[in-house]
């Protein structure tokens, strides 16, 4: 059934895919396509040496495709439309820039296309990938230690949380609750309530001087924001009893503060951190889905704007 459901998904996409190589070619004169037919073969093609070709170049360029967001991404991608345009005919690119816009239109599609459709596939995408690192992984450690699992979701409130639990909307909680292993606790946050003040006071023990998401800092005369590394760094610096919650061989995935852990993976605090090695495999995961340079420019773009208006 399974396997079933993965073909379906294939096929899918695979028809998706074409839908909008078909929207491209009329989008962009230096795209012609003289036979229909020539469009499914021409995005298969593309999807297989997508497959084939990406994690060889993530290997190889992960260093560069970092360093410009994506970009180099995006230069891939293009490359591959113009060898499927090379080798198939009835599907023509004219030119390198065309080949780039088609990459880029075929992901700004896909993205509205699966936002409209509910249909998200990265969680499959990410899983091959973190497998794919695991057996390369030769330094795994094996114990029976056992350990703790913090996992903060943002933004959800005591009453939320209680009529998801009665309408069935959190179901494995509901069933931890019932078994009676866990209890719901109410928290106050005290001001301010948002996220970086949040996790500050879980992760460092501590939210002082943290008023809200940016503020003024009267004696520099500087803005401060907890959406920059550079900024949150220097916040954790200020706050830091090197004691936080994590500080005993915890590791901290996607969180702006590190607790004080010894293993961090995009936390916001350590990103632009001079002694930390291996800065690139922060963002493997991300970069790995050769489509999500196109995520990262709407959100670099969107963020900017949002900065200049407040």
């Amino acid at each position: 059934m399974l396997r079933q459901i993965k073909i379906s998904r294939l096929l899918f996409q695979w028809l998706l895919s074409t839908f909008g190589m078909i929207i491209l070619a009329f989008l962009f004169p230096g795209v012609i396509v003289t036979d229909a037919g020539s469009v499914f073969f021409a995005s298969a093609m593309i999807g297989l040496l997508n497959a084939l070709l990406w994690p060889l170049f993530m290997q190889i360029a992960l260093p560069v495709t970092v360093a410009t967001l994506g970009l180099a991404s995006l230069v891939l991608n293009g490359l591959i439309v113009s060898v499927t345009s090379y080798i198939l005919p009835g599907f023509t690119v004219t030119n390198f820039w065309a080949a780039i816009g088609v990459s880029l239109g075929l992901a700004i599609l896909t993205a509205v296309f699966h936002q409209l459709l509910v249909i998200n596939d990265d969680n499959t995408y990410y899983r091959n990938v973190i497998k794919r690192q695991a057996k390369k992984n030769k330094n795994i450690v094996k114990t029976k230690i056992p350990g703790i699992l913090f996992l903060q979701i943002d933004g959800l409130a005591y009453e939320v949380l209680k009529r998801a639990l009665s309408d069935g909307n959190a179901p494995t909680l509901a069933k931890w609750l019932r078994e009676g292993d866990y209890r719901l606790e109410k928290w106050e946050t005290m001001w301010s309530s948002q996220t970086g003040a949040s996790q500050a006071g879980i992760l460092m023990g501590s939210n002082k001087n943290i008023p809200a998401f940016r503020w003024l800092e009267k004696d520099t005369n500087k803005i401060m924001t907890c959406g920059h590394p550079r900024d949150v760094r220097k916040i954790e610096e200020r706050i830091t009893t090197h004691k936080g919650l994590l500080a005993h061989d915890g590791a901290s995935r996607g969180n702006l503060f590190s607790g004080d852990a010894q293993y961090t993976l995009l936390t916001l605090s350590t990103v632009t951190n001079p002694d930390r090695k291996h800065f690139g495999q922060d963002y493997y995961a991300y970069f790995a889905n050769p489509y999500n340079f196109t995520r990262t420019v709407i959100f670099v773009i969107s963020d900017i704007f949002h900065e200049i208006r407040e």
